[in-house]
């Protein structure tokens, strides 16, 4: 149902009730734009700078992991010094593009694969210095991660294992652009202390020790003493 409506030019003009049904306007297509293809990605992807705020440098190289997705990966084994002493560091920042495990294959045998990433790595030949736990956590600070125009923040953390390491997950960088393609990426960084699952927790297990043998020593005094009053009242009554 209608309604007409007079207007000034002495004309109708037509009043639309509720009832009525209005056709929305139609909406653009979103267009499909082809995926990268593998090749591609390895053909044109550059190394990715890494600068850490305890001023090394270092870079993220585009690679294929084992499960087919595509990315960049920054794997060192490096010493980071901490006031008078240094620490070995298994250092990974991993960035992964998304669904790109649906990219066309193509021929990726000229890029650095995972596996031929792994048999590159070579062990650091120093020994980072022993702490504990609560002495690595007094003097490691928040390590600040600039890469991909971006500043991110490490946070000092202990694993569930019990280990050491400056971590930062989550890290989403939006319409990364190579080559007339646009992705996001899914980065991860885990700087993790080596065999620092074998730290003592500090100072307050070494507290928690001594205060052990005080209370034995004190028990001790306790029993000499009841031993002398016992020797006294001996020596009264005969």
């Amino acid at each position: 149902m209608s309604t007409a409506k007079k207007t000034k030019t002495g004309g109708t003009k037509r009043k639309l009730e509720k009832s009525e049904n209005v056709e929305p306007a139609m909406k653009k297509p979103k267009v499909s734009l082809p995926s990268i293809t593998k090749r591609e990605f390895m053909e044109h992807a550059e190394p990715m700078p890494v600068k850490l705020s305890n001023g090394l440098e270092f870079e993220l190289k585009p690679r294929q992991n084992r499960t087919g997705s595509m990315g960049f990966l920054l794997s060192e084994h490096v010493m980071f010094a901490l006031g008078a002493k240094k620490v070995a560091v298994q250092m990974t920042i991993n960035a992964t593009a998304t669904k790109s495990k649906d990219w066309d294959e193509g021929d990726v045998s000229d890029g650095e694969s995972e596996k031929n990433a792994a048999k590159k790595k070579k062990a650091t030949p120093e020994k980072g210095d022993t702490f504990t736990k609560k002495e690595f956590k007094k003097l490691a600070k928040t390590m600040k991660v600039t890469m991909f125009g971006e500043e991110f923040e490490a946070e000092v953390k202990e694993t569930k294992k019990g280990g050491m390491q400056w971590t930062k997950s989550g890290i989403k960088i939006k319409e990364y652009e190579l080559n007339g393609h646009q992705f996001d990426l899914q980065v991860s960084i885990n700087f993790t202390c080596k065999r620092s699952t074998d730290w003592k927790s500090g100072s307050d297990e070494d507290e928690s020790e001594s205060g052990g043998e005080e209370s034995e020593e004190s028990e001790d005094d306790d029993v000499k003493e009841t031993k002398t009053k016992t020797k006294t009242k001996t020596r009264t009554g005969s």
